[in-house]
């Protein structure tokens, strides 16, 4: 019976669990799924590597396995939870800002446009204005003399 090989024939094992090469570069870590694991090498390494990861990959039982390396992985997958949360609401924050920059963009051209409209009506009418109500002040185009 084979209970530790998850790669080889008749494994009776668990589908999830503590393993030896899940990753070839990787000797010990814990593996989510064995038969994914084991359908991802089948279809995306190369085909002179199988055999030896089909000898490698060792399901090992959690009693075996040092209390502090599983407390360090799961103090690694809180961490790792939360930063996926923090990368998450930074993703949906610049989203917003993104959205936000266009509409002060547009905004600040609708500002610019007004602006000069308002410019040029008060250029066209404040010369009658002066001439009407003031025309004792001394300016140059409207901005004053004091001399």
């Amino acid at each position: 019976m084979n209970t530790t090989k998850p790669f080889l024939p008749e494994y009776t094992g668990p589908d999830a669990g503590w393993a030896l090469w899940v990753h070839h570069e990787v000797p010990l870590e814990y593996c989510t799924s064995f038969k994914e694991r084991i359908e991802y090498i089948e279809l995306n390494e190369p085909a002179s590597e199988i055999p030896a990861r089909r000898a490698a990959l060792t399901w090992i039982p959690d009693d075996a396995i040092d209390p502090r390396v599983v407390q360090a992985r799961a103090t690694y997958t809180k961490a790792r939870d939360t930063h996926t949360k923090a990368r998450d609401t930074h993703t949906k924050a610049w989203d917003t800002h993104t959205k936000a920059w266009a509409a002060y963009t547009k905004a600040w051209d609708t500002h610019t446009k007004a602006w000069a409209a308002y410019t040029k009506a008060r250029a066209a009418y404040w010369p009658s204005l002066v001439a009407q109500y003031a025309p004792e002040v001394r300016h140059d185009c409207g901005v004053l003399k004091f001399s």
